[in-house]
């Protein structure tokens, strides 16, 4: 977050930023598909958060929204390289979740691409955010599918994913990696 906040954009930038900045504050519908959730989400961020001009908040909000991402997508990768090491001795295997985690997180928070959304008000740092949930859910999932509560975050992670298509179509991504999550023991 600190690396977004001192590269985050202090007003308007171009494409399609100041489209969903207006449309955030008007609670107007940007261009096709339209966006709403993120309209709605930036609106009352937008309205809720007492820093600074209301462009630089929806900035703010992407900043936000990426370094959650990078969050989860840290807490997949170490959930994920703790199970794949048990033949490693238990030191050995934290040690290395933690630095796989941490590089999972840095590799999704500056690739230039993710970079550069998280930094001006633009839905792809929300969608990444659904997207990271999405796949965090799905790993608790698989560490708990015999637990009656397995079922519960099953439908929380389809319900996260079906969501973040109001936000960006990008959410769909998601869905693919899930059914293989499903059927992959």
């Amino acid at each position: 977050l600190v690396g977004y906040l001192v590269t985050l954009a202090p007003t308007v930038t171009f494409w399609d930023a100041g489209e969903f900045i207006t449309a955030a504050r008007a609670l107007g519908i940007p261009h096709p598909p339209g966006t709403p959730l993120f309209v709605l989400m930036a609106s009352v961020w937008g309205r809720l958060v007492p820093l600074g001009a209301f462009a630089w908040r929806i900035n703010l909000l992407s900043a936000v929204c990426s370094a959650t991402a990078a969050g989860f997508w840290f807490l997949v990768a170490h959930d994920v390289i703790t199970r794949l090491h048990g033949d490693v001795d238990h030191d050995s295997r934290r040690t290395l979740a933690m630095l796989g985690g941490i590089a999972a997180a840095l590799l999704a928070s500056f690739s230039f691409t993710t970079w550069q959304s998280a930094t001006e008000a633009e839905v792809y740092a929300s969608a990444m955010l659904a997207i990271a949930m999405t796949a965090w859910i799905a790993t608790r999932w698989r560490s708990r599918r015999s637990d009656p509560s397995g079922a519960r975050l099953l439908l929380l992670a389809l319900y996260v994913g079906a969501l973040s298509v109001g936000n960006h179509i990008m959410g769909l991504l998601v869905g693919p990696a899930l059914v293989v999550s499903l059927v992959v023991e």
